[in-house]
C-alpha cells in the first residue's frame, strides 16, 4: 500500500494543478452572404493558446456543420442564430453565437413579344417571349386601338387596317415588372372566303371531332388542318385523335373556286380521361374451418384506395384480401365494390359456397401489437378433441416459428397474411390464416423555443429550439396578445409591455403533435424617436442604397433625406446617384406622428467606378479533399456571356464559380478570362495553393448486436476519396468496405487491424484492437468492499464520476480482460486484492483519453479463489468481486 500512495498522490497533486492553469479559449467568427444566393459564407476568427482540433456550427435552419470556414445554402431568407462550438487540443471549449439576416434574392424579368396577322382576317395572334428567372403570374396587353387584355398570347381583331402602338407588361411571382411597346401594321384583306370550325372532344377518348363552319362566295374546293400534334389532314368534318391530353393549336386553311384562300386557327385543350377500373375478386375455403379467404384481383388504372365487401350473411367488411367466418354452410351472394384514387367505382357480385367441416381439429388464433414496437404478439386460440402437439406459425415476412403463443418482430410497418398450422396426437391437421396491419410506431417531438427582444423596440424575436425524429413541417405560434403566426423563427410585435404567455404546436410529417408555453416579458422600451441609417453603394454605378434604422414609440410619418450634393428626397429607404465619386455628408430628418423631432448625419462615401469589365475570383479548399471552389468576383457594365477557367493542371473549365478536383496537392496558376455581351473581355490569373489533406489516421471503434453480429465504426482522420480500406478481422476474413460487419463463428479473442491507403497523398497508417468474442463478459455491480479489505486512499475519492462502464470476463482462469469506459481523459489504475485485504498484483496503465478502452491482465499466477478488483481514477474508485478458476 506504500507503493500505492507513492504513485497516486503525485497524480493527483498534478491533476489539481492541471486544473488551475488550463489554457483559456475563445469562440467566434465572421459571415457574408454570396450575392444572388442564400448560400452564405462563414469564418472563423476563434482564438486560442493551443492547436484548435474541433469546430462544430449549428447553422440555426435545423442543419449542422464542421470544418474552420464552412459554406452553407439556406432554404429561404429570413433571420438566423448560428453558434460556434470549439475545443482545442487541451480540452478548452467555448461557444459563441450570431443573429443575421439571410436577404432576398432580388428577381429579373424581361417582357418581349412576337405577333402575325391571320391571313384574311384583321386578326392579330400575339406571341409572349418574355423571359424571367421566376415564373410570370400577369400580362397586361393595350393593342392600340383602345382595348385591352390578359394572357401570353392572345389574339385581337382589329376594326380596320393601320399601324397601332401595342404594349405588354409582365410581373413575375416576386415583384418584377418590366414593360416593351411595338408598331404593329395591321394589314387590309380582301372579300370573298373566310375559313372558321367548331370542335368536340368525343367522351372516354382522346378523339377531338372537328366541323367547319367556313364560308364563301363561290364554292369551297380545299380544307387544309394542322392538328398541332405534329399531324395534318384534309376534308370539310376530319375527326383526330391525340396521344396524350394538353393544350393544342389547330388551323384550318380553306381554297374556293376562284383562289380566295383563308386560315382560322383555335386554342383547345384536350382533357384527361376519367380513371378506368374494375372488380372481381376469387375465394378458397380454410380447411376444417367455416372461414373463407377473399383474394382481390380487381384492376386499375389508378392506386385502388377502397375495398367494400358485403359477405351475404349481414356482415360487412374491407381490406383487399379479407377472411370471413360464416356460422353455417350455405350458397352466399358476396359482393365487392371498389373506389379508385380518381374516383372510379366499380362492383362485381359472386355465389361462394361454404362448405360444412368435420369435428376434430381446428387452428385459429388472435394477435397484438406491442404499443411503440413492430412486435406482435400471437396468442393461439386452436382446439382438439385431443391434445395440440405442434404448432407452425408463418409470420408472412420469410420468417417462421413454432410455439403455443410466440412474439414476432418485424422489419417495417405493413400489411402481413399469417397462418398458423397445428396437428393433434391423432394425427389431425388444420390451418388457420388472418391479416393484420403493423402500425407504424409513432415519432418522437418535442417542443421549445427560446426569444430575445429587439433593442429599442416591443418586437421579440422567437428562436425555434424543438426536435424531431422526423421533418418539421408546421410551425403554429400564439403570441398571447389576440394574434398568432408561423414560421420557424418569426418576429412579433407586441403593442404594449407586459407578460405575455406564448404557445408555440408544431408536427413533424409523421404526424407527431407537440406543445410548449412559456410567460414572455416585454419590456418597457426608452421613449423618443431616434433617427439612423446605413447605406451601401450598388456595385459598377454611383448609386447609393440608403438603409433607415430609425426608431420611434409611435408612427414615424416623415423622413427628409439631404443627399449632401444640392439634392434631397424623402421614402424609408430611398437610392441616390450621385454625379462623380467623393465624400458627401448625408443628413436624415425625420418625425413622428406625436411630433417628435430627430436628425442624424454622416459622412458617405462614394467610390471610383472601374470602366469596362474586370475578370476576379476568389478561391477555397474543401476540407478534407483537393477539390477548390473557385468564386467569381468579376464585374462589368454589361452582362458577362462567357466564363473561361484554365485550371493550371492542363485542365480547363467554364461556368461562374466552379469546383475543380487536382490530382495531388501543390501550386497551380489558375486564369479567368471572361467577355460581356458588348466584346469586352478581361483576365486574371492567380497562384492557387492546394494544400494536402491532413495526416491520415486509422482508428475505429465496434459494438456487438442482439444477433452477435459486430459493426465496425471507422472514425479515421485525413481520407480522400482515393482512400482504400482493409479490414483483417482475425479469423482469416477481410474487408474493403469503409464501415463493415462481421460476424465470428466461434467465441475467442481476436484482434481487429484497420489499414488506410491513399496514393494520392502517399499517405499509410495501421490501428489494431482486440475484440473479446462472446466469453461470457460480467457487468461490473461496483460492490462496496468488505471491511477488511484495504482501500487505495479515501483523498482520492471526490462526487464526481468520469467511470462509465466497466466490463470484465468473470470467473477468469489465466487472462483477465477488461472493458471500461470514461467521461474524460483521467490516469488509470488496477489493483486486485485477496480477501486478507493483502494486494496481490498491481497495474498502472497511466493517462487515458475519454472513451472506450481495452486491458488484458496476466492473472494466471494467482491460486483458484475469490478476490477483488478495484480500478481508480483520479476522481473514482470502483470495487469489484473477481473469481479465478481453472
Amino acid at each position: 500500500m506504500k507503493n500505492f500512495l507513492c504513485y497516486v498522490l503525485p497524480l493527483f497533486a498534478a491533476f489539481l494543478l492541471t486544473s488551475e492553469t488550463q489554457a483559456q479559449c475563445e469562440a467566434n467568427f465572421e459571415f457574408e452572404q454570396v450575392d444572388g444566393t442564400y448560400i452564405m459564407n462563414f469564418f472563423s476568427t476563434s482564438s486560442s493558446e493551443h492547436e484548435i482540433v474541433s469546430y462544430f456550427w449549428n447553422f440555426g435552419d435545423g442543419h449542422e456543420g464542421d470544418g474552420q470556414n464552412p459554406s452553407h445554402e439556406y432554404d429561404e431568407p429570413g433571420p438566423y442564430l448560428v453558434c460556434l462550438t470549439i475545443e482545442d487540443s487541451e480540452g478548452c471549449t467555448d461557444e459563441q453565437c450570431h443573429d443575421f439576416f439571410i436577404e432576398e434574392i432580388m428577381s429579373a424579368c424581361d417582357a418581349e413579344f412576337e405577333w402575325e396577322q391571320i391571313p384574311g382576317t384583321l386578326n392579330i395572334q400575339f406571341f409572349n417571349t418574355s423571359t424571367s428567372d421566376h415564373e410570370i403570374i400577369s400580362f397586361e396587353w393595350g393593342f392600340g386601338d383602345g382595348h385591352e387584355g390578359d394572357g401570353p398570347n392572345p389574339t385581337h381583331e382589329y376594326d380596320e387596317p393601320g399601324v397601332y402602338v401595342v404594349c405588354l407588361i409582365i410581373t413575375n411571382s416576386e415583384g418584377c415588372v418590366s414593360d416593351v411597346c411595338h408598331e404593329v401594321v395591321v394589314e387590309a384583306v380582301g372579300a370573298g372566303c373566310e375559313a372558321n370550325f367548331e370542335f368536340e372532344q368525343v367522351d372516354g377518348t382522346y378523339i377531338m371531332n372537328f366541323f367547319s363552319t367556313s364560308s364563301s362566295d363561290n364554292e369551297i374546293i380545299s380544307y387544309f388542318w394542322d392538328f398541332g400534334d405534329g399531324h395534318e389532314g384534309d376534308g370539310q368534318n376530319p375527326s383526330h385523335e391525340y396521344d396524350e391530353p394538353g393544350p393544342y393549336l389547330v388551323c384550318l386553311t380553306i381554297e374556293d373556286s376562284e383562289g380566295c384562300t383563308d386560315e382560322q386557327c383555335h386554342d383547345f385543350f384536350i382533357e384527361e380521361i376519367m380513371s378506368a377500373c374494375d372488380a372481381e375478386f376469387e375465394w378458397e375455403q380454410i380447411p376444417g374451418t367455416l372461414n373463407i379467404q377473399f383474394f382481390n384481383t380487381s384492376t386499375s388504372d389508378h392506386e385502388i384506395i377502397s375495398f367494400e365487401w358485403g359477405f351475404g350473411d349481414g356482415h360487412e367488411g374491407d381490406g383487399p384480401n379479407p377472411t370471413h367466418e360464416y356460422d353455417e354452410p350455405g350458397v352466399y351472394v358476396v359482393c365487392l365494390i371498389i373506389t379508385n384514387s380518381e374516383g372510379c367505382v366499380s362492383d362485381v357480385c359472386h355465389e361462394v359456397v361454404v362448405e360444412a367441416v368435420g369435428a376434430g381439429c381446428e387452428a385459429n388464433f388472435e394477435f397484438e401489437q406491442v404499443d411503440g414496437t413492430y412486435i406482435m404478439n400471437f396468442f393461439s386460440t386452436s382446439s382438439s378433441d385431443n391434445e395440440i402437439i405442434s404448432y407452425f406459425w408463418d409470420f408472412g415476412d420469410g420468417h417462421e416459428g413454432d410455439g403455443q403463443n410466440p412474439s414476432h418482430e418485424y422489419d417495417e410497418p405493413g400489411p402481413y397474411l399469417v397462418c398458423l398450422t397445428i396437428e393433434d396426437s391423432e394425427g389431425c391437421t388444420d390451418e388457420q390464416c388472418h391479416d393484420f396491419f403493423i402500425e407504424e410506431v409513432s415519432s418522437e417531438c418535442d417542443a421549445e423555443f427560446e426569444w430575445e427582444q429587439i433593442p429599442g423596440t416591443l418586437n421579440i424575436h422567437f428562436i425555434n429550439q424543438s426536435t424531431s425524429d422526423h421533418d418539421i413541417i408546421s410551425y403554429l405560434w400564439n403570441f398571447g396578445d389576440g394574434h398568432s403566426g408561423d414560421g420557424q423563427n418569426p418576429t412579433h410585435e407586441y403593442n404594449e409591455p407586459g407578460v405575455y404567455v406564448v404557445c408555440l404546436t408544431i408536427e413533424d410529417n409523421s404526424g407527431c403533435v407537440s406543445e410548449v408555453c412559456h410567460e414572455v416579458v416585454v419590456e418597457e422600451v426608452m421613449a423618443g424617436c431616434h433617427a439612423q441609417f446605413e447605406w451601401e453603394q450598388i456595385p459598377g454605378t454611383f448609386n447609393i442604397h440608403f438603409i433607415n434604422q430609425s426608431t420611434s414609440d409611435h408612427d414615424i410619418i416623415s423622413y427628409l433625406w439631404n443627399f449632401g450634393d444640392g439634392h434631397s428626397g424623402d421614402g424609408q429607404n430611398p437610392t441616390h446617384e450621385y454625379d462623380e465619386p467623393g465624400v458627401y455628408v448625408v443628413c436624415l430628418t425625420i418625425e413622428d406622428n406625436a411630433g417628435c423631432v430627430s436628425e442624424v448625419c454622416h459622412e458617405v462615401v462614394v467610390e471610383e467606378v472601374m470602366a469596362g469589365c474586370h475578370a476576379q475570383f476568389e478561391w477555397e479548399q474543401i476540407p478534407g479533399t483537393l477539390n477548390i471552389h473557385f468564386i467569381n468576383q468579376s464585374t462589368s457594365d454589361h452582362d458577362i456571356v462567357s466564363y473561361l477557367w484554365n485550371f493550371g493542371d492542363g485542365h480547363s473549365g467554364d461556368g461562374q464559380s466552379p469546383t475543380h478536383e487536382y490530382e495531388e496537392p501543390g501550386v497551380y496558376l489558375v486564369c479567368l478570362s471572361i467577355e460581356d455581351n458588348t466584346g469586352c473581355m478581361s483576365e486574371v490569373c492567380h497562384e492557387v495553393v492546394v494544400e494536402g489533406p491532413e495526416d491520415c489516421m486509422a482508428s475505429f471503434n465496434f459494438e456487438v448486436d442482439d444477433n452477435d453480429v459486430v459493426h465496425f465504426n471507422n472514425t479515421s482522420t485525413g481520407s480522400t476519396p482515393h482512400t482504400t480500406w482493409l479490414w483483417e478481422f482475425g479469423d482469416g476474413h477481410t474487408s474493403s468496405d469503409e464501415n463493415p460487419t462481421h460476424e465470428y463463428e466461434e467465441p475467442g479473442i481476436y484482434t481487429i487491424c484497420l489499414t488506410m491507403e491513399d496514393e494520392t497523398t502517399d499517405c499509410m497508417d495501421e490501428f489494431c484492437l482486440s475484440l473479446v468474442y462472446q466469453l461470457g463478459w460480467e457487468d461490473a455491480h461496483f460492490d462496496e468492499p468488505r471491511e477488511k479489505i484495504k482501500h487505495p486512499p479515501h483523498t482520492l475519492r471526490s462526487k464526481g464520476d468520469d467511470i462509465r462502464i466497466i466490463r470484465f470476463n468473470n470467473p477468469v482462469s489465466s487472462n483477465l480482460y477488461i472493458q471500461y469506459d470514461l467521461k474524460k481523459e483521467a490516469p488509470v489504475f488496477f489493483e486486485v486484492y485477496d480477501l486478507t485485504g493483502n494486494s496481490v498484483m498491481t497495474y498502472v496503465q497511466g493517462k487515458q483519453a475519454g472513451g472506450l478502452h481495452e486491458e488484458a491482465l496476466d492473472v494466471s499466477f494467482l491460486h483458484p479463489g475469490m478476490y477483488v478488483l478495484t480500478m481508480t481514477t483520479d476522481t473514482s474508485v470502483k470495487t469489484m468481486r473477481l473469481f479465478v478458476s481453472r
